[in-house]
């Protein structure tokens, strides 16, 4: 799959609200609770992709034999193929299973008072605009670059 390119400057990506591809982003940014409201569709969007991903991810790692699905237990398919990831209990404790975790970050500490786990977690974190950025390039779906990498930038 190609990757969409976003330039950035520093910690700060380049022209986020079009970036985003959040439908009512930018009118949500525009708004009168626009940090609670970038906040929310954010976490829902990053919400909905680690619902696609996780699958995904299973299904690959299943077919090419680096996971044996009858070995993992009930509770570790259970947090692997959630059904609702908005009302799924938070997982805690060390994650050992060959098959990442999928985590929303704001499940856990600092965000709440749940230890975050420790082991093979992959975090979705939509704290802010660039933290949602890097989950999206963690799971392959964009690539950030610095501005001057870019052909025909100094």
């Amino acid at each position: 799959m190609d990757a969409i390119v976003l330039p950035h400057d520093g910690d700060e990506p380049a022209d986020l609200d079009d970036a985003l591809l959040v439908q009512g982003y930018a009118e949500a940014a525009a708004g009168e609770d626009a940090a609670v409201e970038t906040l929310r569709l954010r976490y829902l969007s990053l919400a909905g992709l680690a619902d696609m991903v996780a699958p995904a991810v299973f299904a690959g790692l299943v077919n090419n034999d680096e996971i044996d699905a009858d070995a993992l237990t009930e509770d570790e398919l259970g947090h692997i193929l959630v059904d609702d990831r908005l009302r799924d209990p938070a997982f805690t404790g060390e994650w050992t299973s060959p098959m990442p975790l999928m985590a929303m970050a704001p499940r856990y500490a600092p965000y709440t008072d749940v230890p975050r786990p420790t082991g093979n977690v992959h975090f979705f974190d939509p704290a802010n605009e660039f933290t949602y950025l890097r989950t999206l390039e963690d799971v392959g779906l964009i690539r950030l670059l610095p501005a001057a990498e870019l052909p025909g930038r100094e």
